[in-house]
């Protein structure tokens, strides 16, 4: 018999309250652990996202045909020229490891930067310099670049350059993947704590193919919030206008089969004058060497020599005008001075013009260039891949003046005491040296000062004084003798 349970022996529980802190905002008063959480959610914009329907796996098709811009540098000079300028002028002057405190260096850090820097993924043929003209010569062609980077543990081990224009880019952003003859090789962004598979893309947890993480930059392109923009593509007509004159000349020398001119017989003409005629202008007159020779024909009585000729003169004149404005409109595209890719430029432009040209180019191409590669060096590679917070990677900066008139100009400022030799020195590049420390003039740069002109003006006195001295003795020795040499 079960005893019923009476609610005086019912067993009455204590519940336990605890404190908790608010905060006053300005919507009234929140715990502060609810305010704590909440300051740990990344901010996230509300803008609508670009999207596709027939997206592959999740990857975004590319806004263009990136085969199109390959094509492209393949069969135009100037186009490739420019990309590949760009990428020289960006690593051409070397780098540097900056501290980022003055004072707060320390040598083996620096040491170890720099030995990754020099071989970054165990291939000593190439360095950090190696893998950033790629990078730029992708962003130069297909707007957009993309670097491999392996890790162990969070210390990053490896960083290779990666074809931008097999990345895909992931609808999430979060993952890319490369694609090559049908087959696919998934990457997780940089600095994601998500463990993918390289094979499928796909989380997981335990693999021994665990996706290598992948940096991508790309130039920015209004229609897409995936893909970057070659800066060329505003000029793709006059780039496919170069490769089509390439194209006419190339026909016209192998395949132009228009005659000169027809030579018409009419009459009665014996048998073998067509070809004696035909013999003559393909044998006798052909080459330089027979130029101008004459040929006379006696045609048969009511017979007549027709000579009718049937290629025409083309317009050289008009044809290079056009040929200069689609080359111009390439160049204009990257903002490359001609001479830079080695076209000879004759008038204004190889002058005053061409170094203004040349201010432009760096300041809006080369300059950004080399502080967002920098920048991604710093940040992605020695920061957080390596752990190293001392030290910012910075390359060093195009030189764009002109040496011949720059050097008359600090000739002149010499010469009118405004700067030192060794002040010279260092505005050319040169190390400053003691000697050069001395201001000067221009009466065959003498030194200037107090003490310095004391010393002239006792040199000239003691000269005339010599000078005077010999005229006596010359005046004297022609009363004695006749012989009046000073």
């Amino acid at each position: 018999m079960t005893k019923e349970k009476s609610l005086s022996d019912e067993s009455i529980e204590e519940k336990t309250e605890y404190g908790e802190v608010f905060v006053a905002t300005d919507k009234g008063l929140f715990p502060f652990s609810v305010l704590k959480q909440a300051a740990k959610q990344p901010s996230k914009s509300k803008q609508l996202k670009e999207e596709y329907w027939a997206a592959d796996h999740g990857l975004i098709p590319p806004p263009f045909a990136v085969g199109e811009f390959l094509a492209m540098q393949d069969n135009c000079g100037y186009f490739d020229a420019c990309v590949r300028q760009i990428a020289s002028d960006v690593i051409g002057q070397g780098w540097k490891l900056i501290p980022i405190k003055e004072g707060e260096e320390n040598e083996k850090e620096k040491q170890d930067i720099t030995e990754f820097l020099l071989d970054p993924n165990g291939d000593s043929d190439e360095d950090i310099a190696d893998i950033t003209e790629k990078i730029v010569i992708d962003w130069g062609v297909v707007g957009w670049w993309a670097l491999e980077v392996e890790r162990d543990g969070d210390k990053v081990i490896g960083v290779w350059h990666a074809p931008a224009h097999t990345i895909r880019v992931h609808k999430t952003k979060l993952k890319y993947c490369q694609i090559r003859n049908g087959k696919k090789q998934w990457f997780k962004k940089f600095g994601s704590e998500d463990k993918i598979s390289e094979a499928t893309g796909e989380s997981v947890k335990n693999s021994v193919h665990f996706a290598h993480e992948m940096i991508f930059g790309k130039r920015y392109y209004l229609p897409s919030d995936y893909y970057g923009v070659p800066a060329i593509l505003p000029s793709v007509a006059s780039v496919f206008g170069l490769m089509g004159i390439r194209d006419y000349n190339l026909s016209f020398f192998e395949n132009y089969g228009v005659p000169q001119a027809l030579v018409i017989l009419k009459g009665r003409w014996k048998a073998a004058s067509a070809k004696k005629i035909t013999d003559f202008i393909d044998v006798e007159i052909r080459g330089s060497g027979n130029a101008h020779k004459t040929l006379v024909i006696k045609p048969p009585r009511d017979g007549e020599v027709t000579w009718i000729p049937l290629a025409t003169k083309v317009d050289e004149a008009a044809f290079k005008i056009y040929i200069k404005i689609l080359q111009q409109d390439v160049l204009s595209s990257y903002k490359m001075p001609p001479y830079r890719i080695g076209i000879a430029e004759v008038g204004s432009l190889g002058g005053g013009v061409a170094e203004e040209m040349t201010k432009i180019y760096g300041n809006s191409i080369v300059s950004p260039l080399k502080k967002t590669t920098g920048n991604t060096i710093t940040k992605k590679i020695i920061r957080e891949g390596l752990g190293f917070k001392r030290y910012r990677f910075e390359w060093n900066p195009l030189d764009t003046r002109d040496m011949d008139a720059l050097t008359k100009r600090l000739q002149t400022q010499v010469s009118i005491g405004a700067i030192t030799p060794s002040m010279a020195a260092v505005e050319v590049g040169r190390p400053a040296y003691e000697e050069g420390n001395q201001y000067f003039v221009a009466a065959n740069y003498v030194p200037i000062g107090e003490e310095s002109m004391e010393k002239r003006e006792a040199i000239m006195t003691a000269t005339l004084e010599q000078l005077k001295g010999r005229i006596e003795d010359a005046i004297l020795r022609q009363n004695q003798t006749g012989d009046a040499g000073i």
